[in-house]
């Protein structure tokens, strides 16, 4: 448990110095846009492609497809209870989209993929991803519709991440041997993501007040329900109805995990508020260093 909670902490302290650089006016922001392009175009498709061209094969498929249908099963279930809780949350049209988005989506990405490598290694990394893509399929049609106020445009799906996986997922079942040297650089290129990701969340929460986001009481109802009452639920009926603390494992390093930056990110595109979705980040965050460690102690999962 300790090593959960020094990880996780970690993470956290990387978020809080991007913040002190940002308010202290070192680090400006355009900074911002840059650690997100690296973190879009080169950290995260590093990591996706090496993990699936390593491990992903026609074995692991028969071993692990009831992954996608517990997570197309868990997903369904949150998206129904999204469409109703936010309506009790607030009469604002907009804050109700992002407590909808941020009631099913984490940053399981950004800061779940970094912390499974390093607690579980990259078989369980490959897992959580598998288990995850159909939250991708959501963030890049539904979600980004609700975000942004426009219509379903399937192209979103071809993005720098999907394309990775693909690609990976090739190259798993064609059983090719990486290159040294390729190996070497995707590794390089995909370790700082966690840390850039980060600094990154600190650099963004930075452009709002910190008293005003702490203001509103719903996101503190939001914030829990995100990091603790969904991980316990998930966890409780995975390891104790079902009895796959396995498939529970994997489930809690992509719903356990804090509220993500695209509450931000999307409303940006559109000039809607995004002080919603930056004050769910900050208080997700705080919560996970407690809330993670917490989940994977009471099912036996670390």
């Amino acid at each position: 448990m300790s090593s959960v909670f020094s990880n996780v902490a970690t993470l956290i302290l990387f978020a809080s110095i991007g913040y002190v650089l940002a308010k202290c006016k070192i680090a400006k922001p355009e900074y911002g846009q840059i650690l997100s392009s690296l973190l879009v175009y080169v950290f995260s498709p590093a990591m996706l492609f090496q993990t699936f061209s390593r491990n992903f094969n026609v074995a692991y498929i028969k071993e692990n497809y009831s992954l996608m249908l517990v997570s197309l099963a868990i997903l369904t279930v949150l998206i129904i209870i999204s469409l109703f809780v936010p309506k009790l949350l607030t009469k604002h049209p907009y804050k109700r989209k992002v407590y909808e988005y941020s009631m099913i989506i984490a940053n399981y990405g950004y800061m779940g993929y970094p912390l499974t490598k390093v607690l579980f290694g990259e078989q369980v990394l490959l897992n959580v991803m598998m288990f995850a893509l159909p939250l991708s399929v959501y963030i890049f049609t539904y979600g980004f519709c609700r975000l942004t106020n426009t219509g379903l445009n399937l192209k979103k799906l071809i993005n720098p991440s999907m394309v990775a996986i693909f690609f990976g997922m090739l190259y798993g079942l064609s059983g090719l041997k990486m290159p040294t040297v390729v190996n070497d650089f995707l590794s390089t290129a995909s370790a700082p993501m966690g840390v850039v990701a980060m600094l990154l969340a600190g650099i963004t929460v930075s452009e709002y007040k910190f008293s005003e986001l702490l203001r509103y009481k719903a996101n503190y109802f939001v914030a829990i329900w995100k990091v603790l009452i969904v991980p316990l639920t998930v966890g409780f009926i995975l390891v104790n109805i079902f009895h796959r603390p396995d498939i529970a494992r994997v489930a809690l390093m992509v719903y356990a995990i804090p509220c993500g930056l695209n509450t931000i990110v999307f409303p940006k595109l559109v000039g809607e508020d995004c002080s919603t979705g930056a004050a769910l980040a900050l208080i997700s965050s705080i919560l996970s260093v407690g809330t993670i460690p917490l989940c994977l102690y009471i099912f036996s999962l670390i």
